[in-house]
């Protein structure tokens, strides 16, 4: 609970975005909003990508995974303060056509991206988990299908209730991890 409200009180003036700028330049650029106007505009010079990368907060610092520049592999970077960021790495048999999504849910880092193919039977979505130490497997959705990027965000629903019966290590029921995605 604690690192929570420290995420909150560390980060909450210094939000990070992403603006890739001209189709020809691939490089990741980073702005930030201090509370009453944006940054200037940071060029990430070692990060390329030619889509969207996700970007979220786990265990006290930025994480973001993007697709390659001239490849369809995913890469991943961490940042303690949103403009030092550590070199990509590869993430393992990870690949897609377009940007992922990312969100911290349960203590884990989820992240949905779509397949690696752009054509219609290779739509499918697929989702992998980071625990501090390494990435899971890809795991596909059964018949969900997107034509684009999909977007994930942790909700907190404040009319549901806690069941007495669920194992106490599980999230509550009133939070859930949503994602949402266009038809393909």
């Amino acid at each position: 609970r604690r690192r929570h409200t420290r995420y909150w009180r560390d980060w909450s003036s210094d939000v990070c975005s992403s603006d890739l700028g001209t189709s020809s330049d691939h490089k990741i650029r980073h702005v930030s909003w201090n509370g009453s106007s944006w940054s200037q505009v940071t060029v990430l010079e070692n990060h390329l990508t030619r889509d969207v990368p996700g970007l979220a907060v786990y265990n006290n610092r930025l994480h973001m995974v993007h697709r390659g520049w001239n490849d369809e592999a995913l890469w991943h970077c961490t940042s303690e303060d949103g403009i030092h960021w550590t070199a990509d790495s590869a993430l393992p048999d990870h690949f897609s056509e377009q940007g992922p999504a990312l969100a911290t849910y349960n203590g884990l880092l989820y992240m949905v991206h779509r397949s690696r193919n752009n054509s219609a039977k290779n739509a499918d979505l697929w989702w992998a988990t980071y625990d501090g130490s390494g990435w899971s497997r890809d795991t596909i959705f059964n018949d969900h299908k997107t034509a684009d990027n999909p977007a994930l965000a942790v909700y907190r629903d404040p009319q549901a209730t806690v069941d007495a019966n669920v194992d106490p290590n599980s999230p509550p029921l009133d939070h859930q991890l949503i994602c949402v995605h266009r038809g393909a």
